[in-house]
């Protein structure tokens, strides 16, 4: 089973327009909404090629659990949510169909307790029980957890499992 961490998913939504024009109201015909970050792209892709993985992340609010039901739902993995009090992020992107230019606006990420960091750290030691593989993607945009991954791992290894950052 291939674990993949996500410390900073986020709803991915992509709306479609004619051609963005600064400063108007602008309607879309049609959006896309997905769980968005690298290691739920890479669950996607592993359950994709019929292998066996579960999504390890990190949310908070209305907007992570709209992501925890996309991951688990929409995409049929197994998601393993850590959840925090800050809000999970939503990037929007525009994408100009006459020209297929994008132009994504990023919320910050977010933030994480002391407190928190420990609940992270536990829920991960405990995910780790059939994991062969440990795929840790994307930024950690929180300065106060910076060292997220050189946490995990160690433990990860500990626990057998080979690791790709």
């Amino acid at each position: 089973m291939i674990l993949t961490v996500t410390p900073f998913p986020c709803v991915d939504k992509t709306v479609y327009i004619d051609r963005l024009e600064a400063g108007r109201f602008m309607r879309s015909e049609r959006y896309v909404c997905v769980a968005g970050g690298k290691g739920v792209n890479a669950s996607r892709a592993v359950k994709a090629l019929g292998r066996s993985t579960r999504a390890f992340v990190v949310v908070g609010s209305h907007s992570g659990e709209h992501v925890v039901e996309m991951i688990s739902e929409d995409d049929g993995v197994e998601c393993i949510p850590v959840r925090v009090k800050s809000p999970t992020r939503t990037i929007t992107t525009a994408l100009e169909t006459e020209i297929q230019r994008q132009t994504a606006l990023y919320e910050p990420g977010s933030k994480v307790t002391p407190e928190e960091y420990g609940q992270i750290v536990a829920a991960f030691r405990d995910s780790l029980k059939d994991a062969r593989v440990v795929c840790f993607s994307g930024t950690v945009s929180d300065p106060a957890i910076s060292r997220l991954y050189s946490d995990l791992i160690p433990i990860a290894k500990e626990a057998g499992a080979i690791t790709i950052l």
